[in-house]
């Protein structure tokens, strides 16, 4: 594949069967993604082709599951529409992917498509299905999948729901259009999850996860990211379950995981062996390592956990709150922690402190002379709150932390699920 131009406008590509909706959904990305994005949908025939595409680019690698790879004649025995499609794939850095790709017989009608071709071809398709085959065939970049398992909107109370997923990112149709999701300010409302990145930051961030594991792929995991395995939870090895003695795992590794290729093979390309390390790693780190807040500490839940580092600033709501902010933080109120800072930090797009590393630092943390606020964090809308105004919830994260609080706004259309979570 040829190097993309530098001055051609990048590419998104929105994908689904229901050719209305598909619409509605670029009109919304196409604002927050500026001009410089092409935004294109992907529906019907053309749903089809991509679909065809991947499932004959897979064909190669399932025939030689277990044995060697003739990876010099991946694409030899694809039709030219096959082609065309791939490359179209390689060349998006942006692919949104409704979860439910059986097609909408209405929306085939009114577009004169043989409904019953596209229905065959496209039965019990789904986004997750594809987002595994593009990131194993194709150099596509962020992947997005819509209504994996609810269409309305909802909070995630067990905030593991995705730790095996393929995509990058799992939202709701509701959530496309959110500037909440985008930027990490609510245009309208207060929804805004923790978990969710600045999505428009985050689409360069595989790119620069290759990079990285491209010139460490042989390196030891743990030892190369200052993590100590002893201190992880069972849980937080889920991706290496397919290794004996997973704390000598090397970034290659992660390749064969369970979140990686699903046909092990001899001869794999390295391109392609580069790219989907990075997106396990940054998918395990972001799910099974950071969120849990056991052994990295990012700032919110730094200083709820340790107010006593940051001085007489515990006691002004302002300071609280600007802690919490998903970009902007200030490096000067982060100074006195700035030395347990993780290089996990530039993988996952956020600061994150050891907390191995913030326990030595403590002694030395100067005494506040005001009494900490009795604030504690909402996960599910950003911000900090007197304990009382929030609801809590037991999550299902490893480690000691799994009790989380949420602030439930009112009049706002979010379901908290599974709801028995919430007492």
């Amino acid at each position: 594949m040829e190097p993309k131009s530098m001055t051609a406008k990048r590419l998104a590509l929105i994908c689904d069967d229901h050719m209305t909706r598909v619409e509605t959904w670029a009109s919304k990305v196409r604002p927050f993604l500026g001009d410089e994005w092409e935004v294109e949908v992907v529906t019907g025939n053309d749903l089809v082709t991509m679909v065809e595409a991947l499932s004959d680019a897979e064909r190669p690698w399932r025939e030689a599951a277990g044995k060697q790879l003739d990876s010099a004649s991946l694409r030899s025995h694809l039709s030219e529409r096959d082609l065309a499609m791939l490359d179209r794939l390689d060349t998006a850095e942006l692919l949104i992917l409704d979860s439910d790709l059986t097609p909408n017989s209405n929306d085939l009608a009114k577009l004169g498509i043989d409904g019953d071709a596209v229905n065959r071809a496209l039965r019990n398709q789904s986004g997750e299905t594809l987002a595994r085959q593009l990131r194993s065939f194709t150099s596509a970049g962020y992947l997005v999948v819509v209504n994996r398992f609810f269409g309305d909107r909802f909070f995630d109370l067990t905030m593991s729901k995705w730790n095996s997923g393929f995509a990058d990112l799992y939202i709701t149709n509701a959530d496309i259009g959110d500037s909440a999701l985008w930027t990490g300010q609510p245009a309208q409302g207060t929804f805004n999850p923790w978990s969710w990145p600045l999505l428009r930051e985050r689409l360069d961030a595989l790119p620069a996860a290759i990079q990285y594991v491209t010139e460490n792929l042989d390196e030891v995991i743990f030892s190369k990211l200052d993590l100590d395995p002893d201190d992880l939870a069972p849980e937080q090895f889920d991706a290496f379950s397919h290794l004996t003695n997973p704390e000598t795992a090397t970034f290659r590794s992660l390749a064969w995981s369970s979140l990686g290729f699903r046909f092990e093979v001899l001869g794999a390309p390295e391109e392609q062996v580069h790219r989907m390390v990075a997106s396990v790693l940054l998918r395990w780190l972001a799910r099974s390592v950071v969120a849990p807040q056991n052994i990295l500490l990012d700032v919110p839940h730094l200083v709820a956990r340790h107010p006593r580092a940051f001085g007489d600033n515990v006691g002004d709501p302002y300071f609280w709150n600007s802690m919490a902010a998903k970009s902007g933080v200030p490096a000067a109120a982060l100074s006195p922690v700035k030395e347990a800072l993780s290089p996990v930090s530039k993988l996952v797009g956020r600061p994150v402190y050891s907390s191995e590393k913030i326990r030595e630092l403590s002694p030395g943390f100067t005494s506040s002379a005001v009494p900490a606020l009795p604030l504690v964090f909402a996960e599910d809308v950003s911000r900090f709150f007197d304990r009382d105004d929030l609801q809590q919830f037991t999550s299902k994260l490893p480690g000691t932390y799994f009790r989380r609080f949420v602030r439930v706004p009112e009049g706002e259309e979010v379901d908290y699920r599974p709801s028995v979570r919430l007492r």
